[in-house]
């Protein structure tokens, strides 16, 4: 058994199970379900990867990944940026998003080497690394970076990813019948696992529709290789330019009825002849996302297991807008109401 979708539904259950304890106990109170798929995703990506669960620091770190990412893009646009030595309010909150990422960062680095254990996971593979020449291994900064990139990549945009699915899960009661009737045929009573990838394909339908009206990297930056020219505008090298996800998903020359929530709209015999980069949640070409395998594993099961156990319900005259931060954030949250199905 792949040993990724077991921390996957591992994970997932504690968590449908803390819902029912909060179903019981506190009945027609709402999850903010935005904050609940930051906190699952973390704690899958820090267990599958680092065999360490530190999904209880999800808000800690999505605060400070958020914050040092923003701030890290305004300084690349600006004319004048001020050393992190001086006390600015911006710099202060800068050094402390660093300060609350090293203290988790350093303690998976530091509590496996302090351990000497040797684990088949990505951090034990990033610490037996070595240098062809040298032989060195990787210095302890570098595999913080290392370890900080990955934890970003790994649960953010899922999280977001998920939070949408459930929103239009709500929105489109006809679609998440046929989800659930998918499940019921796939699964019965037993929880997924990897192999059932391929018998899921309108759940994985379902996913893709909704990361194409909800991109998480709703645009990307990319520097043109040299002079090029598109739609008779005059590209020079060199220049920084972004590609907007959230744009091409919803164009009408690329898709049929663009604003309409169809998952079928990725069935093979509907998705021939459309162009290659009219779809690109996760980027595309030799800098797509390394993740992508990983991360539809994770939405699949997780979508497959809440669906089977959960209905959600967004509270009633909430308002959903969209916040294009680092991710594509639902601005005031997701708060949802859980019922047993």
């Amino acid at each position: 058994m792949d040993c990724r979708s077991v921390y996957m539904t591992a994970t997932t259950t504690e968590m449908l199970d803390r819902w029912e304890e909060h179903l019981a106990s506190r009945p027609g109170d709402p999850l903010e379900i935005s904050a609940e798929m930051s906190r699952l995703t973390l704690g899958i990506v820090s267990r599958t990867l680092f065999s360490t669960d530190v999904s209880g620091e999800a808000e800690g770190v999505g605060k400070a990944l958020e914050f040092a990412l923003q701030d890290g893009f305004s300084r690349v646009g600006r004319f004048v940026t001020l050393p992190f030595d001086l006390p600015t309010p911006a710099n202060r909150r800068h050094l402390a998003a660093i300060r609350t990422l090293d203290r988790i960062v350093y303690g998976l680095i530091d509590g496996r080497l302090r351990s000497g254990e040797k684990k088949d996971d990505l951090l034990g593979m990033l610490l037996e690394a070595r240098d062809e020449e040298t032989g060195e291994g990787i210095g302890r900064k570098q595999l913080r970076d290392e370890v900080i990139t990955i934890l970003s990549a790994g649960y953010e945009t899922t999280a977001r990813a998920l939070t949408w699915t459930f929103y239009l899960m709500d929105r489109n009661p006809e679609q998440a019948a046929k989800l659930r009737e998918e499940l019921e045929t796939a699964l019965g009573n037993r929880k997924p696992n990897y192999e059932d990838m391929e018998r899921l394909k309108y759940t994985r339908r379902f996913i893709q529709e909704s990361m194409r009206l909800y991109p998480p990297v709703w645009g990307l930056a990319r520097l043109a290789r040299k002079d090029d020219e598109i739609g008779g505008c005059h590209i020079p090298k060199a220049s920084r330019f972004i590609i907007s996800a959230y744009v091409t998903h919803r164009h009408p020359e690329l898709w049929e009825n663009p604003e309409l929530f169809d998952p079928e709209r990725f069935a093979p015999e509907r998705s021939e002849g459309r162009p290659k980069y009219a779809y690109f949640p996760f980027g595309g070409g030799p800098r797509q996302c390394i993740g992508v395998n990983f991360a539809t594993l994770e939405a699949v099961l997780v979508v497959a297991m809440v669906a089977r156990r959960f209905g959600l319900s967004l509270v009633p005259g909430h308002q959903v807008e969209m916040e294009p931060s680092f991710t594509l954030r639902p601005r005031y949250g997701m708060p949802m109401l859980p019922n047993r199905n």
